[in-house]
């Protein structure tokens, strides 16, 4: 019953499209609304949930899938962008990527998830929004997920940059030590959806 009245909640919720487009025109940020999202998962529905999600993606090792928790907490994830103080929509938003922290393994016990924006920022074609997820286990965080998303802008508040026709980045690349590295095939994307 949760996942209907989130879907209706997502179908209706519309998007501030005032202060949007201001904000566009006038090359300035919304700001990052505080809405944040906590919930807890005991170890039983961990294992659970876990055992049904290795086998759907042949995952056989002690510890959790890296993208476990990020399937865990889309509940959480679509309360905080159908939030009332969220100015924007979730049908409609492009999801632009996903990057997955992984500080310490994710282990079959309690977990807690947080979610709330992170960063909100002007960007060549709209405004883009990054939700992050917070995994922590016995209190120590141990995963970061952060999904981007863009709020396209209308053409005609568009400001005309020479970067609107090219790749965009934001700000300083971020660094990480790579731990291990997955590797999808092409069509991956489009059998998990």
């Amino acid at each position: 019953m949760q996942h209907v009245k989130q879907a209706l909640k997502a179908a209706f919720k519309k998007a501030d499209k005032p202060l949007l487009d201001r904000c566009i025109t006038e090359q300035r940020s919304p700001g990052l609304p505080d809405i944040r999202r906590i919930q807890h998962f005991p170890a039983r529905r961990v294992i659970r949930a876990s055992r049904a999600f290795n086998r759907l993606h042949h995952w056989q090792y002690d510890t959790l899938h890296p993208c476990f928790p990020h399937f865990l907490g889309l509940s959480l994830h679509i309360d905080v962008l159908t939030a009332n103080a969220s100015p924007f929509p979730l049908m409609g938003l492009v999801h632009t990527e996903n990057t997955i922290n992984q500080l310490l393994p994710l282990n079959a016990e309690d977990m807690e998830i947080t979610c709330h924006f992170s960063d909100v920022r002007l960007h060549p074609r709209g405004i883009a929004i990054d939700v992050m997820l917070t995994v922590t286990q016995q209190d120590i965080v141990r995963q970061q997920i952060t999904s981007t998303y863009l709020y396209r802008g209308a053409s005609g508040v568009l400001k005309q940059t020479p970067e609107s026709d090219g790749a965009y980045v934001s700000g300083p690349e971020k660094t990480f030590t790579a731990t291990s590295v997955m590797n999808f095939d092409a069509a991956a994307g489009r059998r998990y959806a």
